[in-house]
């Protein structure tokens, strides 16, 4: 079974609620942290298919905890969050691990992208969902009574 488990570590309320929201509406478990350490403390509630990781946060920032993450990540991919963007910040976090880069003010429609990407479909009932499934299911149903 896929895991469908998100970690999000940010200081910022706002960023917070509107990640975990957009997860939670979609059936993926949500968990957050307010800051690096805590993030790091979290990890042994994983497995996660994606962790999203602020830069910016009081006593460990992103930076410091990314290395510590990686490592513990598993296969889940990390995505640093950040208002305050520099190339040289981005390829840093990419040596260090990352793997995107996601500047705030965060957007649906780059959520969106990265779940679509990054994290594991439900599964078959899933499917069943989208018109094409629920065409195929419909007409399998159906089939027989011609």
């Amino acid at each position: 079974m896929s895991v469908r488990k998100i970690l999000v570590i940010d200081d910022d309320a706002a960023s917070l609620d509107i990640v975990s929201r957009f997860f939670e509406k979609q059936g993926i478990t949500v968990v957050t942290a307010e800051d690096g350490q805590i993030g790091i403390a979290k990890m042994k509630d994983g497995p996660y298919s994606l962790i999203f990781l602020d830069l910016n946060m009081p006593n460990m920032n992103g930076m410091e905890a990314l290395p510590q993450i990686h490592e513990e990540s598993g296969t889940a991919e990390i995505v640093i969050m950040t208002a305050h963007a520099s190339y040289e910040t981005k390829m840093s976090a990419r040596e260090l691990g990352a793997y995107d880069y996601m500047l705030k003010p965060i957007t649906l429609s780059r959520l969106q992208e990265l779940a679509n990407e990054l994290i594991p479909a439900a599964g078959p009932e899933e499917d069943l969902l989208s018109d094409e499934g629920h065409a195929r299911h419909w007409i399998g149903r159906h089939q027989d009574r011609t």
